[in-house]
């Protein structure tokens, strides 16, 4: 069904990060006297950057498949619609993170980037709690379950991860970065691939 899998290409696209540094240096950051040195520079150096990225599988691209494919699963399962709040925050989030340094700085800049990151990481896990929880339950099939339950497990691995590389991003560690990220990019994968398996089921369970 190509309603989800619009929704998978969209999960994989915001999980698999491939980011290339440009040349556009962003200004040079002001300090503010309100704040610590050392929380405005974990803000700028670990979150915001000194350059300008751009992502060859681009967040964007990947939220609008994935609300493409939301719209067409409201026939099956009206309550979906509840993902659409969640999916507008982390578009409007794609779209503010890059051009934030553009439009502010100091407190503004470091207060914005890291309330935007925060906000963009629970709108997408609770954006892909109500479009999968949704998914398995019109899935439900007996044959299925098994298959519903390994998504869940997946997922769960995968959002736990979300959380941890906010925070060691957050602070530096990048080390453990780039281990929960090679976790979280695997585990999404691995429920992506269970998810696909249960397309076949959606059409038996319309409510």
């Amino acid at each position: 069904m190509n309603k989800v899998i619009l929704i998978l290409i969209g999960f994989l696209m915001s999980a698999i990060d491939i980011n290339i540094k440009t040349g556009y240096e962003y200004p040079i950051y002001q300090y503010s006297e309100q704040l610590g040195n050392t929380f405005q520079s974990y803000v700028i150096q670990n979150i915001v950057g000194n350059n300008l990225v751009i992502d060859l599988l681009p967040d964007i691209i990947g939220f609008l498949c994935i609300f493409i494919g939301v719209t067409g699963l409201i026939e099956y399962r009206k309550i979906i619609v509840k993902a659409y709040p969640f999916l507008a925050i982390c578009l409007a989030g794609s779209i503010l993170r890059p051009i934030l340094p553009l439009l502010y700085d100091g407190a503004a800049l470091a207060y914005g980037a890291l309330i935007i990151t925060f906000l963009s990481m629970i709108s997408e896990i609770f954006m892909e709690l109500f479009i999968i929880t949704n998914i398995i339950n019109i899935t439900d099939a007996v044959q299925n379950k098994r298959n519903n339950i390994a998504v869940k497990i997946g997922w769960i691995i995968s959002i736990s991860c979300k959380v941890i590389i906010y925070l060691t991003g957050f602070v530096g560690l990048d080390y453990l970065t780039v281990f929960y990220g090679a976790i979280y990019i695997i585990s999404t994968v691995f429920y992506v691939i269970k998810l696909y398996s249960s397309r076949e089921y959606i059409t038996s369970f319309k409510s």
